[in-house]
């Protein structure tokens, strides 16, 4: 081969190899922090979503203000994602699936290791194996995340919270897998 080809063979090698970095550091930043690298800190902020408040700081951060509304949200931990179903088993219909970029208002949390949310604004199910729970508060436009303590847990127990109704009619079944396909 002749060196301006070999040159340019190079040359485009390098270009695609710099935009390839570049889109993992572009997903790397959007990713945000994980909860375990959260583990040394209280709470951190993922999203600031009012336009009058631009930054949060150090103070704030910490505290709860008295109108903030704090929810258990579930999120997918699986590497593709995770059955939703009507009820709790791999007995009852699949609803559709559950992925691990989205987050699920928990509604109550079942012995038998399934976890009542809300899917589609309709009450739905889904293994308990395969998600992780975080402690969502809102407030003034500022969205924070916290890691639940197992009392927070406990509270979506089994019908401890006061939001969620219904029994579990299972009894204490062991799930099954139930990763989506």
């Amino acid at each position: 081969m002749k060196k301006q080809t070999i040159s340019a063979l190079l040359t485009a090698l390098m270009i695609c190899l710099t935009i390839a970095i570049v889109v993992v550091i572009v997903q790397i930043q959007m990713r945000g922090a994980r909860p375990e690298e959260a583990a040394n800190s209280d709470s951190y902020v993922v999203q600031e979503i009012s336009e009058s408040q631009n930054s949060v700081s150090d103070d704030q951060a910490g505290e709860k203000p008295s109108d903030a509304v704090t929810v258990l949200v579930a999120v997918p931990n699986a590497n593709s994602s995770v059955n939703v179903r009507s009820g709790p088993g791999t007995e009852y219909n699949r609803l559709g699936s559950a992925y691990s970029n989205n987050e699920y208002e928990v509604l109550e949390i079942l012995s038998n290791g399934w976890t009542k949310l809300l899917y589609s604004d309709q009450e739905a199910y889904i293994n308990s194996e395969y998600v992780d729970y975080k402690l969502r508060t809102t407030d003034n436009g500022s969205i924070l995340y916290d890691i639940p303590s197992e009392a927070d847990l406990a509270e979506y127990k089994n019908g401890a919270n006061p939001s969620s109704a219904g029994e579990d009619p299972q009894g204490n079944e062991t799930p099954e897998n139930d990763t989506a396909e």
